[in-house]
């Protein structure tokens, strides 16, 4: 299951400025339609940022840059997604997690759906990686 939130920290559509919308050309899994997003920081809650719907603002995932939780975690992005990040060997995508939380304070993050964004561009892409890499890790360990 992916972490959804409702938020105000998002503001109205129209706040946005373009360059800080991710495109999703394939859209989040389970929210094909949906492609346009907002990444902004949680400013109460650093290092977790709000990966917001432009056009459904309600429509938010709690997410976390990779390299916070798991040091060494880059798993290899699929030939389509590389091509629709458009990646080239200079680029350096950046690994976001969906976070999950508990409802008692604590939480997990899901390794085997990463969101890769290009920072070159502002495409985005979550994966399906295999079952190598676990589904829950709890964020404080």
């Amino acid at each position: 299951m992916i972490a959804t939130t409702h938020s105000d920290q998002t503001g109205p559509a129209d706040s946005s400025k373009q360059e800080d919308i991710v495109r999703f050309p394939r859209g989040m899994v389970g929210f094909h339609n949906i492609k346009d997003y907002k990444l902004a920081p949680i400013d109460e809650a650093p290092p977790f940022m709000l990966l917001s719907a432009v056009d459904e603002p309600e429509l938010a995932f709690i997410v976390v840059t990779a390299s916070e939780v798991e040091a060494n975690y880059h798993p290899k992005a699929a030939p389509w997604v590389q091509e629709a990040l458009e990646i080239k060997n200079s680029d350096k995508p950046v690994y976001l997690l969906v976070v999950n939380l508990d409802g008692e304070g604590g939480g997990t993050v899901n390794l085997r759906g990463p969101v890769l964004i290009n920072p070159r561009n502002g495409r985005g892409a979550q994966m399906a990686l295999d079952e190598t890499f676990p589904l829950r890790k709890a964020l404080l360990q």
